[in-house]
């Protein structure tokens, strides 16, 4: 299923993306990088603060866990050292989680989407993007990506997985994550992270095309 990708979307911020992906909608907020206080301050890299906020309430074990896994996976791309002693924030707001609570696939995946490309929008340097992908084996061996809400309550899925690559020129070449639940084998596993690789390709298309289109709006063209 392609993207619904729109980057720009808040003012106030240094960047800022919203990723939809059927049922599933993430904003994301980028703001610095800008001098950190003191005590945050880190001589060799950029100090980085993530939050990611539920779809209603406070923060809680679940939005805890998927923070934990967005900020690994930026982590990896993210060129911090080229900002030393500079606090970068970001802050993912789930609007739609598309998924029933039991599952979190949709929605880490969505937030790793989003996050990245609001730091594409904010200029952040990387040495790659970060994209992700979600995928359900169901009880017939059959692997499904982007699982919708009535898939993942129908009772026929085994096991749920997000897997996340570093894509550069287009190529994923190294994975990020790969968070899973339920009950898989080892060779599913496998096959889960192999057919991801084609995925996370294409949702770096879709980033692409989304930046190209960003940058043809807010170009002045003098003619």
């Amino acid at each position: 299923m392609t993207a619904k990708i729109e980057l720009g979307v808040l003012d106030s911020v240094d960047g800022s993306a919203q990723w939809q992906t059927g049922s599933t909608k993430v904003l994301c907020s980028v703001t610095g990088p800008v001098a950190a206080k003191p005590r945050d301050e880190r001589p060799d890299v950029a100090t980085v603060e993530l939050v990611c906020r539920p779809v209603t309430g406070l923060s809680n074990v679940r939005s805890t866990a998927i923070q934990d896994r967005v900020f690994r996976a930026l982590s990896s791309v993210m060129l911090r050292h080229l900002h030393p002693r500079m606090l970068v924030q970001i802050v993912v707001q789930v609007v739609e989680p598309g998924e029933p609570l039991e599952y979190n696939c949709r929605e880490l995946a969505a937030a790793i989407n989003s996050a990245v490309s609001a730091l594409i929008d904010a200029s952040f340097p990387l040495q790659g993007v970060a994209t992700a992908v979600s995928v359900a084996v169901m009880e017939d061996g059959e692997y499904i990506f982007d699982p919708d809400y009535d898939t993942l309550s129908s009772g026929l899925v085994k096991s749920t997985h997000a897997v996340a690559y570093e894509v550069r020129g287009g190529v994923a070449e190294r994975l990020l994550l790969c968070e899973s639940t339920g009950t898989f084998t080892e060779d599913q596993l496998f096959a889960c992270i192999e057919k991801s690789v084609a995925e996370c390709e294409k949702v770096y298309k879709d980033l692409q095309s989304a930046t190209g289109d960003k940058i043809r709006q807010d170009f002045i063209w003098n003619d």
